[in-house]
């Protein structure tokens, strides 16, 4: 699963990165994003056969509450969803055909057992750079008329490397296909699933940080630090 990550790039870096071309957030580096928090996403503006896609950044609720839900109270929001069942469970199967996007990021925590106790661990790309995890997102209308953005993270089985920590890894995306997981016709499912998958094992690494992050409330350069040997 993925429970925390970060976004310790800058806005400017985000945006020559993902290519974006229309800003709807400003956004400044983030060293232990919680569920329920808001996050920038990275979608397409909805175009005619033959129009440029232009790509848009834009803020979302970490938590996905399907369209349909009557009273979010009721329903738990998805910070996660499995890969193995995203094109027929309710909560995301129209989300999966119509709105996928990219979710930027350059880290994320996962907390594995060493010498008995609890250690968190920071988990990146090796040569730090930033990626994307393969997303969707939903939109959620109040009865008074209130729209909330919401999304969620596709996991996939762990790699070779995170399954040392945990069965699950976020689906990271590889740049070439990024285009495609925004892109491609919801009504291929098998085309889709297959973009994602666990990444290359020898492109990934983890050190353990300080349990400070095990705070939402703490957020700060300190969480992603490598913790003393």
């Amino acid at each position: 699963m993925c429970g925390r990550y970060t976004i310790a790039h800058s806005h400017k870096e985000i945006i020559e990165r993902f290519k974006i071309e229309k800003e709807m957030l400003d956004w400044e580096p983030r060293y232990n994003i919680a569920p329920s928090q808001m996050v920038p996403i990275i979608i397409e503006q909805e175009h005619t056969p033959g129009e440029r896609p232009v790509r848009i950044i834009q803020p979302s609720k970490w938590g996905l509450l399907p369209s349909w839900a009557k009273d979010p109270k009721k329903i738990r929001p998805m910070i996660n969803a499995r890969a193995e069942t995203i094109a027929e469970k309710p909560t995301f199967r129209n989300a999966f055909k119509k709105r996928r996007c990219l979710i930027p990021a350059d880290g994320f925590y996962e907390w594995t057992e060493i010498q008995g106790k609890k250690t968190p661990v920071r988990i990146r790309l090796k040569a730090g750079e930033l990626f994307a995890f393969a997303g969707l997102y939903e939109d959620w209308t109040s009865p008074e008329g209130e729209k909330i953005r919401t999304c969620t993270i596709v996991t996939v089985s762990a790699n070779e490397t995170i399954a040392k920590l945990h069965d699950r890894m976020p689906a990271i995306l590889r740049p070439g296909i990024e285009d495609e997981w925004l892109r491609a016709p919801g009504d291929d499912p098998t085309r889709i699933l297959s973009l994602i998958g666990p990444y290359d094992d020898e492109k990934i690494d983890y050190y353990t940080v300080s349990k400070i992050v095990n705070s939402p409330k703490t957020d700060s350069p300190e969480c992603m630090e490598p913790a003393p040997v």
